[in-house]
Protein backbone atom coordinates (compact mmCIF):
# COMPACT_ATOMS: atom_id res chain seq x y z
CA UNK A 1 0.00 0.00 0.00
CA UNK A 2 1.39 3.50 -1.05
CA UNK A 3 0.54 6.58 1.06
CA UNK A 4 1.37 10.25 0.86
CA UNK A 5 1.57 12.25 3.37
CA UNK A 6 1.39 16.16 3.20
CA UNK A 7 1.75 18.88 6.39
CA UNK A 8 2.57 16.00 8.93
CA UNK A 9 6.05 16.57 9.46
CA UNK A 10 7.89 15.99 13.25
CA UNK A 11 4.48 13.79 14.05
CA UNK A 12 3.96 9.76 14.21
CA UNK A 13 1.49 8.95 11.73
CA UNK A 14 0.10 5.03 12.52
CA UNK A 15 -1.33 3.18 9.43
CA UNK A 16 -3.55 0.25 10.27
CA UNK A 17 -5.04 -2.00 8.51
CA UNK A 18 -7.98 -4.83 8.81
CA UNK A 19 -9.19 -8.18 6.33
CA UNK A 20 -12.46 -9.03 5.67
CA UNK A 21 -13.58 -11.73 2.99
CA UNK A 22 -14.61 -15.54 3.06
CA UNK A 23 -13.04 -16.92 5.79
CA UNK A 24 -11.59 -14.32 7.51
CA UNK A 25 -11.33 -14.81 11.36
CA UNK A 26 -11.99 -12.11 13.82
CA UNK A 27 -8.36 -11.79 14.45
CA UNK A 28 -7.90 -10.41 10.99
CA UNK A 29 -10.74 -8.28 10.93
CA UNK A 30 -9.70 -6.25 13.85
CA UNK A 31 -7.35 -3.25 12.89
CA UNK A 32 -3.03 -4.62 12.72
CA UNK A 33 -0.51 -1.33 12.97
CA UNK A 34 0.93 -2.16 9.51
CA UNK A 35 3.35 1.19 10.00
CA UNK A 36 4.46 3.90 12.46
CA UNK A 37 5.35 6.29 10.05
CA UNK A 38 8.21 9.23 11.04
CA UNK A 39 7.61 12.21 8.08
CA UNK A 40 10.68 14.52 8.32
CA UNK A 41 9.11 16.70 5.41
CA UNK A 42 5.99 18.46 4.90
CA UNK A 43 5.61 16.42 1.78
CA UNK A 44 6.19 12.55 2.82
CA UNK A 45 5.85 9.35 0.82
CA UNK A 46 5.93 5.47 1.59
CA UNK A 47 4.75 2.15 1.20
CA UNK A 48 3.83 -0.69 3.77
CA UNK A 49 2.76 -4.16 3.05
CA UNK A 50 0.03 -6.00 4.25
CA UNK A 51 -0.79 -9.35 4.29
CA UNK A 52 -3.77 -11.35 1.62
CA UNK A 53 -4.51 -14.87 2.30
CA UNK A 54 -3.97 -16.87 -1.16
CA UNK A 55 -6.98 -17.63 -1.47
CA UNK A 56 -9.99 -18.03 -3.02
CA UNK A 57 -12.31 -15.24 -2.77
CA UNK A 58 -11.97 -11.15 -2.74
CA UNK A 59 -10.52 -9.68 0.33
CA UNK A 60 -11.68 -6.24 1.76
CA UNK A 61 -8.76 -4.54 2.85
CA UNK A 62 -9.55 -1.44 5.22
CA UNK A 63 -6.88 1.02 5.67
CA UNK A 64 -6.48 3.89 8.20
CA UNK A 65 -4.28 6.72 9.10
CA UNK A 66 -4.63 7.51 12.38
CA UNK A 67 -2.29 10.73 14.32
CA UNK A 68 -0.30 8.80 17.28
CA UNK A 69 -0.89 11.70 19.56
CA UNK A 70 -4.17 11.81 20.01
CA UNK A 71 -5.64 9.18 18.19
CA UNK A 72 -7.21 11.32 15.87
CA UNK A 73 -8.39 9.38 12.54
CA UNK A 74 -6.85 11.59 9.65
CA UNK A 75 -8.17 9.20 6.54
CA UNK A 76 -9.09 5.64 5.66
CA UNK A 77 -10.06 3.73 3.25
CA UNK A 78 -10.94 0.19 1.47
CA UNK A 79 -10.29 -1.66 -1.38
CA UNK A 80 -11.28 -5.50 -2.97
CA UNK A 81 -8.41 -7.83 -3.85
CA UNK A 82 -9.24 -10.54 -5.46
CA UNK A 83 -7.16 -14.16 -4.45
CA UNK A 84 -5.69 -16.41 -6.88
CA UNK A 85 -7.36 -19.75 -6.20
CA UNK A 86 -3.48 -21.10 -7.22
Amino acid sequence: MNYFLKWFAGESIVLCWALNGPNVSAHWRADHVGVCIEPSTERDHGSSVIWVPDGPGEYIVEVKLVRASDGILLTSGSTAILADED
